[in-house]
């Protein structure tokens, strides 16, 4: 995964939002401390669905069982709550009329599954684009792939160099919401269960509203 999710994640291991490979780990959800935040199903995107409707379900990212997400519904709680977010990051995301979010870690700690719910699908793109900017940034050794299933969809991997295993990222837009799937594998499969997880949230959510959002 990115730098800043699986950096956190490690962490997490030991529990926390970015990236993968020699010396970079995934994002991680913070779960230790949910001041500000919620397990309930309250924030509703304008599709009139919970937000983490469009997080991991049961089944959609193999080897990595889906976990109960956590809404959040501030900024300020992400903040609160550690969940790998700077204060510059978080005052991106109020700029980018931030409404909602839902953090879900996957498997045993090893994956993530995450949402934001922007003010326009305008800012979603943007945040996609600047996750993915500060993901090459903080891990210069991330390759980006193609997710072919769903259009305008960035993947980036990060390859163990010692192990053979690595981490990858899929990122993408859904109507006003950026999402990211990743996980973190020993061996060089590494990337399929996030592209095959992000490929099943797209699917299953397109067939349901049309977008997040929308």
């Amino acid at each position: 995964m990115g730098s800043r999710f699986l950096g956190l994640m490690a962490a997490a291991m030991a529990l926390a939002l970015t990236g993968c490979g020699g010396s970079s780990t995934p994002h991680s959800g913070a779960t230790t401390s949910h001041s500000g935040a919620t397990t309930s199903h309250s924030a509703a995107p304008a599709s009139g669905l919970p937000i983490n409707v469009y997080v991991i379900k049961a089944g959609e990212e193999p080897g990595y069982a889906a976990q109960s997400p956590v809404d959040y519904k501030t900024t300020a709680a992400l903040q609160t709550n550690q969940a790998g977010y700077s204060a510059t990051q978080i005052n991106r995301l109020g700029s980018e009329g931030f409404r909602a979010a839902a953090v879900e870690q996957t498997g045993n700690g090893n994956g993530l599954s995450f949402v934001f719910e922007l003010g326009s699908r305008a800012t979603a793109k943007r945040e996609v684009a600047a996750e993915v900017a500060e993901d090459q940034q903080n891990s210069p050794a991330g390759v980006r792939f193609k997710v072919t299933a769903i259009p305008g969809a960035v993947g980036l991997a990060y390859p163990n160099q010692s192990g053979g295993g690595g981490g990858g990222n899929v990122l993408f837009q859904e109507g006003r919401c950026m999402l990211l799937v990743g996980d973190l594998g020993t061996t060089s499969a590494y990337r399929k269960p996030a592209v095959a997880g992000a490929t099943a949230i797209w699917k299953r959510t397109h067939a349901e509203t049309g977008a997040c959002g929308a």
